[in-house]
C-alpha cells in the first residue's frame, strides 16, 4: 500500500477504488473521497490528492457552512456533500458555488431521509442527447440534475430536483409493480441501477423530465418518429426497468456502481458489481449497459459488500395497487368499466371496458401526480386498443365514433379520494387545467354557447369505486 501527500500536507491512502460509496465517488474526470471530515479530489490520471476547492467543506463567502462532511456523491458536473446533521450541500465541480438550500419556487434546507442508498445524477450536455421510448432523440442543453434516494424499506425510490419543491415525494416505481425489495442502488445521468437480495439487477432511465412530470414540456403517447417542429415532443411512457443479464460464475455482493463512459446517448454507461470469479479471485464484474456479457476485473482487494444467495427466494413487499369498478359516461350514455392493478405511482393500469357485448382492455397511463388534503390528483391518458378501434362489431364501431369521437388517446383530470377514483376529460381549452375547467363552464353560459357549452357537456366522465 502506498501513500501520497496533498499540497496541504495531508497524508492519504492512495489505494485505488472502483466503486461509488458513501465516502468515495467517481466521475469521468475526478475521484473524490472523505478523510477526517473533509473532501479531497484527485483528477483521474494524476497521483496527488488536494482539498476540494481549497477547504474541503462547503463554503459561502469564504466561510465554512458546516464543520464535518460524512457522505459524498458525484456525477457529471455535480457534487453533493452531506454533513453530520444530514443536510444536503450542492455544487458544480468546474465552477464551485455551494448551495445550502434546494428546490423551487421556495428553496429550503434539505436533509437526507434514512436510506439504504442515495446518489446524485447529472445528465449533461456532453452526452448530447437521449432517446425516448420510441427512439426519438432529444438534445441535452442545460442538463438535468436529480438526487435519488432508496428508502430504508427497500421498495421506495424517491427523488428531488433543484427546480421542484424540496420534498421527498416524487417516486420511481420499482420492478414487479413496485413490489421489488432492492438491496442497493447506484445512479448516473438519470439512469438508475438496482440489485435485490438474489442478485437480480435492473436499470432504468427516469427523471422529472423523461417521466412526463414537467408541465412545460410537450409529451405524447403516440408511437411515431417525429420531424420538424414536432421533434420537441417527448414520447411517453418513460422507459421501463430493464433486467440485466445474470452473473452465472463466481459470487457477487450487493455492492454496485454505474458510471458514465464519456460516450453519447442512452448507452453511455458502465455497470460494476463486486464479487469473486470462478477461481476465487477478488475484484468486480463489469459491462456496458446494453452488453449481454460480463467480464471480470481482478483487483486483489478485500471484499467489502455482503455476498448474495442467488438461490434464495426473491424478497417482495405487499401489493401496492388496487382494483376499481364503475362507469364511464357521456351525457346520458354510460358504459361499465373496471380499472385494475391501479396506483398513480405505478403506471399503466388496465382499463377494462364492456362495449357491444365484448370486453376490451386498454392502457390507463398516469403521470404528473400531486398529493392533496383528501387524496391524490394526477393526469391520466386512456389509450384505446387496436382491437377495439378495428373491431368489426357494429355496436363497438358506433361507440368508437360517437362515444370516443374516434380518438385513440384521451386525457383526463383524475383524482383518488378514499376508495373512489373519478375523472373528467381534459378538453384543453385554456391550458391551465383548473382555470380551464372554470372558464370553460362560465364562458359556455355567458359567451359562445354554441361552441364552448356544447364542448364542455360532451366531456367524458369516469367514476369507479374500490372493489
Amino acid at each position: 500500500m502506498s501513500f501520497c501527500f496533498s499540497s496541504y500536507g495531508q497524508e492519504l491512502d492512495s489505494a485505488p477504488f472502483f466503486f461509488k460509496t458513501r465516502t468515495e465517488s467517481i466521475t469521468d474526470k475526478f475521484h473524490f473521497k472523505i478523510e477526517n471530515g473533509v473532501i479531497y479530489s484527485n483528477r483521474i490520471g494524476q497521483r496527488s490528492w488536494v482539498l476540494f476547492d481549497g477547504s474541503g467543506v462547503p463554503t459561502e463567502n469564504q466561510k465554512a457552512l458546516t464543520r464535518e462532511i460524512v457522505e459524498i456523491s458525484a456525477d457529471g458536473e455535480n457534487l453533493i456533500a452531506i454533513d453530520s446533521s444530514g443536510q444536503v450541500f450542492y455544487t458544480k465541480i468546474a465552477k464551485v458555488k455551494w448551495q445550502k438550500k434546494w428546490g423551487k419556487p421556495l428553496a429550503k434546507v434539505l436533509h437526507l431521509e434514512e436510506n439504504l442508498a442515495w446518489g446524485i445524477s447529472h445528465r449533461g450536455p456532453y452526452m448530447e442527447f437521449y432517446n425516448d421510448i420510441h427512439g426519438n432523440p432529444h438534445p441535452i442543453f442545460a442538463g438535468v440534475t436529480t438526487l435519488y434516494l432508496l428508502r430504508k424499506n427497500g421498495h421506495e425510490i424517491v427523488y428531488v430536483d433543484p427546480w421542484i419543491p424540496a420534498d421527498w415525494w416524487h417516486q420511481v416505481d420499482l420492478p414487479f409493480r413496485g413490489r421489488m425489495m432492492a438491496r442497493n442502488m447506484s445512479v448516473s445521468a438519470s439512469t438508475l441501477f438496482i440489485i435485490n437480495n438474489i442478485g437480480e439487477m435492473y436499470t432504468r432511465l427516469y427523471d422529472y423530465d423523461t417521466s412526463g412530470q414537467n408541465p412545460i414540456l410537450p409529451y405524447s403517447y403516440k408511437n411515431d418518429v417525429r420531424e420538424g417542429t414536432r421533434k420537441i415532443i417527448r414520447s411517453l411512457p418513460a422507459p421501463d426497468w430493464q433486467l440485466q443479464p445474470a452473473i452465472k460464475v463466481g459470487m457477487i455482493t450487493e455492492k454496485i456502481t454505474i458510471l458514465q463512459t464519456g460516450e453519447k446517448g442512452n448507452g453511455a454507461f458502465e455497470l460494476r458489481v463486486e464479487g469473486i470469479d470462478g477461481q476465487g479471485m477478488t475484484g468486480y464484474y463489469r459491462k456496458k449497459i446494453y452488453d449481454s456479457e460480463w467480464s471480470f476485473v481482478a483487483t486483489g482487494q478485500q471484499i467489502a459488500g455482503k455476498f448474495l444467495d442467488t438461490k434464495a427466494d426473491r424478497a417482495v413487499t405487499a401489493p401496492k395497487t388496487k382494483n376499481y369498478g364503475g362507469k364511464i359516461w357521456l351525457k346520458k350514455q354510460e358504459l361499465s368499466v373496471q380499472i385494475l392493478d391501479c396506483s398513480p405511482l405505478i403506471s399503466p393500469a388496465i382499463f377494462r371496458l364492456q362495449a357491444g357485448g365484448e370486453s376490451f382492455d386498454f392502457k390507463f397511463h398516469m403521470r404528473r401526480y400531486k398529493y392533496e388534503k383528501k387524496g391524490m390528483a394526477f393526469k391520466a391518458t386512456l389509450e384505446l386498443s387496436d382491437a377495439f378501434i378495428k373491431s368489426q362489431n357494429p355496436d363497438v364501431q358506433k361507440i368508437w365514433k360517437e362515444f370516443f369521437r374516434q380518438e385513440q388517446f384521451i386525457d383526463f383530470h383524475t383524482k383518488i379520494e378514499d376508495a373512489k377514483l373519478s375523472s373528467k376529460e381534459n378538453l384543453h381549452q385554456f391550458g391551465v387545467d383548473k382555470v380551464a375547467d372554470v372558464l370553460t363552464w362560465k364562458l359556455g353560459y355567458r359567451f359562445s354557447k354554441v361552441l364552448l357549452k356544447a364542448k364542455y357537456h360532451r366531456r367524458l366522465r369516469l367514476s369507479v369505486s374500490e372493489i
